[in-house]
C-alpha cells in the first residue's frame, strides 16, 4: 500500500473482510482463533497463523490487487486477540486486524471462548 491510508478497492476490501471473518468463524481444534488465543505476543502476523492454502488467498489480496496502489505486504496484516468478558456469551473476545503503516482496521467480536480458554487466561493482568 502506498502512503499511510490504505486505498483498497471496495470489492477487494469486502473480500478481505469476508476472508478474515471466515477465519474467525471456526473455533475447532487447530483453528485460527484457537491458535491466536494461545499466543503471548500482543500483535501477531496473520500470515504466521495460516495454513499454506489460506496463505495463498491472503497473498492474492496483498500482492495481486485490482489496482497496483492497493498492494501491501501480507506479513504486515497483524492481529490482536483480546479477551472481553467470561460471563457474556459464554466468554466473549475481540479480534482486531490492522495493516501496519496504515489506519485500516477491522474488528470481529467472538463468543463461546470459554469452550477452550482456561479460567487463568481470563484472570491474567487483573492483579
Amino acid at each position: 500500500m502506498s502512503g499511510t491510508q490504505p486505498n483498497l478497492c471496495v470489492a477487494e476490501c469486502e473480500e478481505l473482510i469476508a476472508f478474515l471473518e471466515d477465519l474467525c468463524a471456526e473455533s475447532g481444534s487447530g483453528s485460527f482463533v484457537r491458535n491466536l488465543s494461545g499466543r503471548n505476543e500482543r500483535w501477531v502476523s496473520v500470515h504466521d497463523l495460516l495454513p499454506d492454502k489460506k496463505i495463498e488467498t491472503l497473498d492474492r489480496f496483498a500482492f495481486r490487487p485490482l489496482r497496483k496502489s492497493d498492494r501491501f505486504s501480507s506479513g504486515n496484516l497483524k492481529v490482536h486477540y483480546v479477551l472481553d468478558e467470561d460471563f457474556v456469551n459464554n466468554g466473549s473476545a475481540i479480534v482486531v486486524f490492522a495493516l501496519v503503516g496504515s489506519q485500516w482496521t477491522h474488528v470481529i467480536h467472538l463468543r463461546d471462548q470459554n469452550d477452550f480458554t482456561p479460567a487463568e487466561k481470563w484472570l491474567e493482568g487483573q492483579e
